[in-house]
């Protein structure tokens, strides 16, 4: 079984964060914009370096989330998935930044996740097994570019969960910039 990035088994984890650190939409999406940059670096690394035994690690996941039904133990699951592949192609300092990246997001994460109910389920399962398949075809491009388009919509997910539980009155401004495909 996978455990989860506190090497607890995901069934067992803790949640990886059960409040969302104070962190503006603004910032928020300055975090999403630098994981953007380096998290599909690292994932097209792990498509060109991961090992068979990283890669079934990686496929347990997948199929684990699957089957979970959406709450927290599927939010433990995704969290441990976005570890374990960017994790493959990262060294020592784009470790530590990408784990900092995802401590930042991660209570937002999970917010979206148990706030959207299965509302983005079958997409986020999607997403993460074309990253898979990319990976395991050794397909480096093809890993990066569905690593980005599934940041690009978890992005999108979070902010309008977010906009929703602030009740439409969270701040807007400053506009993500045009280049991150969000809507203004």
């Amino acid at each position: 079984m996978p455990t989860a990035p506190n090497g607890v088994r995901p069934d067992n984890a803790p949640a990886f964060a059960s409040a969302p650190p104070p962190l503006t939409r603004a910032e928020l999406v300055e975090v999403y914009e630098i994981w953007k940059l380096l998290g599909p670096m690292a994932t097209a690394r792990a498509a060109a370096i991961a090992t068979r035994e990283q890669v079934l690690e990686a496929v347990e996941l997948v199929a684990l989330m699957r089957t979970e039904p959406v709450g927290p133990r599927w939010a433990d699951y995704n969290m441990a998935f976005h570890v374990l592949i960017e994790n493959f192609g990262s060294g020592p300092r784009l470790g530590a930044i990408l784990t900092e990246l995802r401590g930042l997001a991660s209570g937002f994460v999970r917010q979206s996740i148990l706030a959207s109910a299965d509302q983005r389920l079958d997409e986020a399962n999607s997403e993460h097994e074309e990253i898979l398949r990319a990976v395991i075809a050794g397909d480096a491009e093809g890993a990066a570019d569905a690593a980005l388009r599934h940041l690009d919509s978890s992005l999108r997910g979070l902010l309008a969960v977010r906009s929703v539980l602030s009740g439409g009155y969270e701040h807007q401004s400053p506009r993500p910039p045009a280049s991150c495909g969000l809507p203004p």
